[in-house]
């Protein structure tokens, strides 16, 4: 009996390792508390639990000059930080590298896949920044600062980091916004350095008073590379906490936060599943007319909208109103929250994390006795459960062939059937 209990325990415990394993996925959370930079980053992943000894032998794997990765413990506003700097022997190279030398260095190095893939896409957005600012060519770019050793050191340093965390996606909070000058190769550039801004355009950035540099080219390319959106704190379950230290003395917290998670899913999905981390955007509105409505949805949906629809509502004192509800990608927020602003009455506006579960689907085209329609195909654990023709074609060919519209749509649905098996 007891051998039974101790079978029925094990069983127990591989069925939730796995249902685990299918539900939780691990990402990360850039929190710019003070910005981000190269070195920053790389010591607040240490300082999360990375493994630094993996990260210094898998760097030394690439053909760089010798360098050391030296990690210290630093009090930052009462906060311990991890605060590294990379130590090359060669500490600045005789030329300053184009981004095919780097990128031939990372590519042609025994590191794993998802970190060269990473890092030689920092490098390639990174050298489309920089060509874009200094109206020049990608063949006549040379990168000066972030070309050398130890920037190329932060970037692949951080993606070993991600890639030995098993983190899958990342998100950032919006980007602090300083002022001031700072001198580099080019001459004296004003702050942000146009190529991080020019990186992070899109992104959304909040003012500072601070009066130094708070976002550099190599910390802007790393977000560029990996981060799906800017802005609130995505709904996960944190893990482990980080914090990277920079090397000036500010009037605030000269850190970089890194929060990783698991995120909270409850239920098993199926492999081929698209799960996505979306924002719902709600309002109830009450003195409005009515007909606007119809604008709003319309105008909604052309800008990004991935749904947006009308509820019934009742507020206090029994008024009847709407709720208008709004389902979107973070980086699309903004934009139509300047809409929903603009276009309404409505003076605040919720805004929600969920998270949504898309069935794979796939566009066919049915030849039919009345002309060709599109039709939707969605899969669900590699099975055909839905067949949908595109409404629009169906609509056009039964007006123009005179044909009751259902009866060209069963025909479409009959044709993709044959298609299908």
């Amino acid at each position: 009996m007891r051998f039974e209990r101790q079978i029925a325990r094990l069983k127990h415990l591989l069925f939730s390792t796995t249902l685990a394993t299918v539900m939780r996925m691990k990402i990360v959370y850039f929190d710019c508390i003070a910005g981000i930079s190269g070195d920053m980053t790389l010591g607040a992943f240490i300082n999360a639990g990375t493994d630094l000894e993996f990260i210094t032998s898998e760097l030394k794997r690439m053909p760089l000059p010798e360098f050391e990765i030296k990690a210290e413990t630093v009090n930052e506003h009462g906060i311990a930080a991890t605060r590294v700097t990379v130590a090359v022997e060669e500490h600045r190279e005789a030329h300053a590298k184009k981004p095919s030398e780097i990128i031939e260095l990372i590519s042609s190095s025994s590191l794993p896949d998802g970190v060269k893939d990473k890092a030689i896409a920092a490098f390639k957005k990174l050298a489309i920044a920089e060509a874009k600012v200094h109206g020049v060519s990608l063949d006549d770019v040379h990168l000066h600062e972030v070309g050398a050793t130890d920037a190329i050191i932060d970037i692949v340093g951080t993606m070993l980091a991600m890639h030995q965390l098993c983190i899958e996606r990342a998100y950032s909070s919006c980007i602090p916004y300083s002022t001031g000058l700072v001198k580099s190769s080019h001459g004296t550039l004003p702050l942000p350095a146009p190529a991080a801004l020019e990186l992070l355009k899109g992104a959304p950035w909040r003012h500072t008073d601070v009066d130094a540099e708070l976002v550099t080219p190599t910390g802007a390319a790393i977000l560029s590379a990996t981060c799906e959106s800017f802005g609130i704190f995505p709904m996960m379950s944190p893990i482990a906490i980080g914090y990277g230290a920079g090397h000036k003395r500010l009037p605030i917290p000269n850190l970089l936060r890194i929060i990783v998670g698991e995120t909270a899913g409850h239920f098993e999905v199926s492999d081929d599943a698209i799960c996505e981390q979306l924002l719902m955007l709600e309002t109830n509105i009450d003195d409005m007319p009515a007909e606007w409505f119809g604008h709003v949805v319309e105008r909604l949906l052309e800008l990004g909208a991935l749904d947006a629809y009308i509820l019934p509502a009742q507020m206090k004192k029994g008024r009847p109103a709407a709720q208008l509800n709004v389902l979107c990608r973070h980086n699309d927020a903004q934009r139509l929250l300047d809409c929903i602003f603009g276009e309404t009455t409505t003076l605040g506006v919720r805004i929600v994390p969920v998270e949504r579960v898309c069935i794979p689907r796939e566009i066919v085209k049915a030849s039919t006795p009345f002309g060709e329609v599109r039709v939707k195909v969605a899969r669900w654990r590699n099975k055909v459960i839905n067949i949908s023709p595109e409404y629009e074609d169906c609509k056009a060919i039964s007006r123009e062939r005179g044909v009751p519209l259902k009866f060209v749509v069963e025909a479409a649905i009959a044709e993709a059937r044959k298609m299908l098996r």
